[in-house]
């Protein structure tokens, strides 16, 4: 697991350049509470990178027979895949830890930035 903290919008803005973190199995950033930021995902593989972003807080209804997995999946593609996708820390930040957590299922030429907060 590696763990990174993320980049200011205001150095990204102003033609600083973002580092490049190398995809691990399982990814963390350091946030704020009621924050939002940009996890910007790049892939240069022959291989799709499905990423899973760890839904921290969002909890199961009481007595519920199905099990819930509010857990998200951003697919990059291959070769010069790019996504990028709003992370509310209100939802994905452990509150214990105070980190986000991804996993990737494509660790090859993959990379990551977190953006914020916002």
């Amino acid at each position: 697991m590696a763990n990174y903290q993320p980049v200011s919008p205001y150095g990204a803005a102003s033609g600083v350049t973002l580092p490049d973190n190398p995809a691990a199995a399982s990814d963390t950033y350091d946030v704020q509470p009621n924050s939002r930021y940009l996890l910007e995902l790049r892939n240069a593989g022959g291989t799709a990178n499905n990423v899973k972003i760890d839904d921290a807080n969002t909890v199961g209804a009481v007595g519920a027979t199905v099990v819930q997995d509010p857990d998200v999946t951003v697919v990059v593609p291959i070769t010069t895949g790019h996504k990028t996708y709003l992370i509310d820390t209100n939802r994905f930040r452990d509150n214990t830890t105070g980190k986000i957590t991804f996993t990737n299922s494509f660790l090859t030429t993959n990379t990551h930035n977190l953006i914020g907060p916002l």
